[in-house]
């Protein structure tokens, strides 16, 4: 009965903690309930020598809550932030978490870390003391050496094989999040073809057990066509701009490299970018929502769900906006959108009440979860016929509705060719 009672305040302990954070009702008690089925998460942390580079960002949260600021930094700084955190959701979680150094980093620190191993059974002094000693050996490292991550994922292999019975018995997976900037290479740092084919069977073997892995990306993505204006900026500094065209290419060509493994390997992974590349990822196909931060940081520590998998790949559908929504508003009473849109939307408003707004990285401003004028704008058209006539309605009746409609049109063939 006390070690009943003890769980149900720790349970309530951890819900008001995650709101406090920001995190949405749903996604507070989904990451409680989903912690469950992942009985340890492994990363493994980047720090060769290319994590030095200056074009981290970091969030900074001002005195006041709706005031957020980015702020440069190494992707070093902006990964060891990253690691922090979820060392930190890890004793909040009681989740068993491993952090492995991708390179030994000799004199200054362990290459090895451990958050609330044990679980339940450590005391919260013992597990604040993990965290403290993990953060305080990231802040004395200095990344140097290669990117030799076929070898880390063969010695989870070897890991997580030795628990597969168990796993499969109880339905968990193990989460494996690699968190990275470069390709892999040989023990030379040489990124080759051979590099890359040793990674991909390591990774498709690793596949064949009860894991999920999570690419936790750490490059600057920019558009190629950014990087063409840089060229024609400023002659005068052509050379270095042509420099920086370069690495953004290759940072581009990272990015697909890992986004295309899935397809290439057929093994199904999550490949996330950082927090604002993200967010414009998701952004281009559902600019009806909010992406919060805390939606990153579920992605990041492995929170599977087919619908945050989808958001920054395509257009969610009527439905899954529905089920994704009961997944963001606990309690949020479930309307089929396609039987009664109105009444569906303004459950949302509703339940959007009681939820925290979110800094939104799109707009550089604190935002509801949703966007219910541009829902509307995206999906209403999905409610009835009645509703898209009605929707029409107000071009037909103008007496020079034809006019405006081949005007329409010609503004859409203008655009398209320039």
């Amino acid at each position: 009965m006390n070690r009943s009672k003890a769980q149900m305040n720790a349970f309530e302990r951890q819900l008001t903690c995650l709101i406090e954070q920001g995190y949405s009702s749903g996604l507070a008690h989904a990451v409680r309930q989903n912690s469950s089925l992942y009985p340890l998460r492994i990363w493994v942390v980047d720090n060769s020598g290319s994590m030095i580079s200056g074009d981290g960002k970091r969030l900074v949260e001002t005195s006041k809550r709706s005031k957020v600021k980015l702020v440069s930094c190494s992707r070093w700084a902006e990964l060891q932030e990253c690691v922090v955190y979820h060392a930190n959701m890890a004793a909040l979680m009681d989740a068993p978490t491993r952090f492995t150094l991708l390179n030994d980093a000799g004199f200054q620190a362990r290459q090895e870390y451990g958050v609330a191993i044990g679980g339940v059974d450590r005391s919260s002094s013992s597990v604040e003391s993990d965290v403290q000693f993990l953060t305080g050996s990231l802040k004395q490292i200095s990344p140097s050496g290669v990117t030799p991550l076929a070898r880390h994922i063969d010695d989870i292999y070897d890991t997580v094989s030795a628990f597969e019975p168990e796993l499969r018995q109880n339905g968990q997976r193990i989460v494996v999040v690699l968190a990275t900037d470069g390709l892999p290479t040989d023990g030379t740092g040489v990124p080759s073809s051979t590099a890359r084919e040793i990674f991909e069977h390591a990774l498709k073997r690793l596949m064949c057990l009860p894991v999920w892995i999570v690419v936790r990306l750490c490059t600057n993505v920019r558009s190629l066509c950014l990087s063409r204006l840089y060229l024609f900026l400023n002659y005068a500094y052509a050379f270095l701009y042509f420099l920086k065209y370069c690495h953004f290419i290759q940072d581009k060509s990272i990015v697909r490299y890992y986004e295309g493994l899935d397809s290439a390997l057929e093994v199904n992974l999550d490949v996330l970018d950082d927090f604002l590349d993200e967010a414009k990822e998701v952004y281009m196909h559902n600019p009806w929502l909010c992406y919060g931060l805390p939606l990153h940081r579920c992605r990041e520590m492995g929170f599977h769900n087919q619908l945050l998998d989808l958001i920054d790949e395509r257009p969610l559908t009527v439905d899954e906006i529905s089920d994704f929504m009961c997944l963001l508003c606990h309690g949020m009473p479930r309307v089929d959108p396609m039987v009664d849109w109105e009444l569906f939307c303004d459950n949302i408003a509703i339940a959007l009440k009681s939820e925290q707004k979110q800094w939104n990285p799109v707009s550089r401003q604190m935002t509801p979860w949703v966007n219910i004028n541009m829902l509307h704008r995206k999906y209403g058209k999905y409610s009835t016929v009645y509703s898209r006539i009605a929707k029409m309605k107000w071009i037909f009746d103008d007496p020079n509705w034809f006019a405006k409609v081949v005007i329409m049109f010609i503004a859409i063939y203008i655009a398209w060719k320039i």
